[in-house]
């Protein structure tokens, strides 16, 4: 696959998931396997994530747990459906880079007011 890669480089430059590509032109049982490996492995890792988004809004096994877990899922899956997969991927990233940046200024206040309790 690593030299299948550097040979089509200028074709796989202009795909949006190259290895899918590579899988295709190979065989198309192959790209239908690698489209499956790639469902499987999102799904895998956004529904436990959802799941916890849900439990850390609402109190789980309650109708507003279910109905905001439905629209959590909906508005995901439309946004899946109606974005190019690079627009939602650069969404995504951009959004975890913010989350994750404002995170790590709670986590510097929170240090600061810590030491800063100790000395008083």
């Amino acid at each position: 696959m690593f030299s299948a890669t550097f040979t089509n480089i200028e074709v796989l430059s202009q795909q949006m998931i190259p290895n899918l590509y590579i899988a295709n032109s190979i065989s198309t049982i192959l790209g239908y396997a690698f489209i499956l490996v790639i469902f499987l492995g999102i799904y895998s890792s956004c529904v436990p994530s959802m799941f916890a988004l849900c439990v850390s809004f609402r109190k789980e096994k309650t109708h507003d747990y279910n109905v905001f877990a439905t629209v959590l899922v909906t508005v995901s899956v439309l946004c899946s459906l109606l974005l190019p997969f690079d627009k939602l991927l650069g969404l995504v990233y951009g959004a975890y880079g913010v989350i994750g940046g404002v995170f790590v200024l709670f986590i510097i206040a929170k240090q600061y007011q810590e030491k800063k309790a100790k000395y008083n």
